[in-house]
């Protein structure tokens, strides 16, 4: 073997031994990865070597330790902060950090109490301050679209009303549907739904109602709204607070009406 090959052959079996150690030792301890990682650094800028693939990057090692941190708190702030600061050091190129990651999105959903349809990673976007918010154009999903269609069809009576000016229109055609991911009008319809489920609750036999025919005539969008729901991966609807569907001007895909 020549110097070259001989130094090659000896730097593969240092690695070798010391990525076994790696995965053995130090993956139990945070701290130990960021110091294998800082002195790993050190010794390939000394010897002009990359770092081998296999080892998380620094920041990827303190990306661990933030969402741990985070994740143990519970504190929303915190996990956004974590999750934001992983996505900068790429956690999708290490297994255990994409897994944490991915941990501390699941609980930022349960914390927020959000729906299984609505995607956290993209809701927490790059800025931990901002608003949590988000619009989605869902017109290319055609099962979704004709769900909609059916509805506006089947529950169009072409009623004339007093303000009324011109034809009335023999239908309506669905252009576009567009979900709307806000978290904080999220929120405040669930503490709002907690309270009216409470509040029912001191009136036994009242919800949910049987048969809402004897109040205004039978829910014609019941059906409708029901598809809809389960179709975009929705809460359905909250029997115990006598939720209904409403074809009024509410900015939900899934038009609830307390």
């Amino acid at each position: 073997l020549t110097s070259d090959e001989l130094s090659e052959e000896l730097d593969r079996e240092f690695w070798a031994l010391f990525k076994a150690h790696y995965e053995a030792v130090f993956v139990t301890s945070t701290d130990m990865q960021t110091r294998a990682v800082e002195w790993a650094i050190a010794v390939c800028e000394q010897l002009g070597q990359t770092l081998p693939p296999w080892m998380m990057t620094k920041d990827q090692v303190e990306a661990i330790r933030k969402l741990q941190s985070a994740i143990g708190s519970g504190v929303e702030s915190e996990l956004r902060e974590a999750a934001i600061f992983a996505k900068q050091a790429d956690y999708k190129s290490d297994q255990q950090l994409a897994q944490m990651y991915e941990s501390a999105m699941e609980q930022l959903r349960k914390l927020k109490r959000l729906p299984a349809g609505w995607e956290v990673h993209d809701l927490v976007g790059d800025d931990a301050t901002a608003k949590m918010f988000k619009k989605v154009d869902i017109t290319g999903d055609s099962l979704t679209t004709r769900q909609f269609q059916r509805l506006f069809d089947q529950t169009n009576l072409g009623l004339v009303t007093r303000d009324r000016a011109g034809a009335m229109p023999r239908g309506y055609k669905v252009q576009k549907v567009e979900s709307v991911w806000n978290v904080d009008s999220w929120s405040s319809y669930i503490g709002r739904l907690d309270a009216m489920t409470e509040q029912c609750k001191k009136f036994p036999g009242d919800a949910p109602v049987a048969d809402w025919s004897r109040w205004s005539g039978p829910l014609l969008t019941d059906k409708f709204g029901t598809d809809i729901l389960a179709e975009a991966r929705l809460p359905s609807l909250a029997a115990g607070a006598n939720e209904f569907h409403s074809t009024g001007p509410i900015p939900n895909l899934h038009m609830r009406s307390p």
